[in-house]
């Protein structure tokens, strides 16, 4: 059986990036831009305390749907790229838009899910996240459903979990490297800390979401034969 290979996973998934840097670092800045008013309304004093915690549930909200949405289009613009095309940041978005209710839907579960296998001694949460990592990524291809599509995940990823929690532990890798270069940056440059941050993160969140795309690509390709083109036809 084909296995999947973290060199390969990481390697490919960072040239697609590289190959739509600007239209995935884009969408998914989209996440950013509520975290971006409140600082400035905090700094500004606009914001009195009694209304604060509004505030920030309010934006952290804002954030998350953002980032649902970001998930889905960047998917979409992946798999274009892994057949030879090109998808606009607006295509893009289109698609997002289309899955935005069943992705967010998905990703509560998945969330509760392994929040609660976290709470029970971690190992389980880890399980749990190896199990349904590409439970969005079925929603927004296959639609087959909310409860379906965890349970899709799962077959998907059935005798890969090991080297998904491998391919997770190189992207955390990453990130801390990432953010040790950003740390070094605050202290050199001595300000633009928070523009510093939001870069290094949206830089981790784009190639963590393509990374997810190959993974979910390659797992219909071993298990069923289906190629980018195919999953293309799907979403459309």
């Amino acid at each position: 059986m084909n296995q999947l290979r973290v060199g390969d996973v990481i390697s490919r998934s960072v040239s697609i990036l590289l190959a739509n840097f600007f239209s995935f670092m884009l969408l998914t800045g989209l996440v950013y831009i509520p975290i971006i008013f409140m600082a400035v309304d905090v700094a500004s004093g606009g914001v009195d305390q009694a209304h604060a915690m509004h505030y920030i549930v309010g934006g952290g909200f804002l954030s998350t749907v953002l980032h649902l949405l970001a998930s889905a289009a960047v998917l979409y613009g992946v798999l274009q790229e892994m057949r030879g095309k090109h998808a606009s940041a607006g295509a893009c978005i289109e698609i997002g838009f289309k899955r935005l209710l069943p992705v967010l839907c998905v990703s509560v579960l998945t969330t509760l899910a392994v929040f609660l296998g976290v709470i029970l001694f971690i190992i389980p949460g880890i399980i749990l996240y190896t199990m349904f990592c590409v439970a969005v990524p079925v929603a927004v291809v296959e639609q087959p459903g909310i409860v379906e599509s965890l349970t899709r995940s799962k077959e998907l990823t059935d005798g890969h979990k090991g080297s998904i929690f491998a391919i997770s532990m190189v992207l955390v890798l990453i990130a801390f490297s990432i953010s040790l270069v950003t740390g070094f940056l605050r202290v050199a440059l001595g300000s633009g800390g928070l523009i510093i941050d939001i870069i290094a993160n949206v830089l981790i969140g784009a190639l963590s979401a393509v990374v997810m795309v190959v993974i979910y690509h390659d797992l219909r390709a071993f298990k069923e034969g289906v190629g980018a083109h195919d999953l293309v036809r799907e979403i459309e």
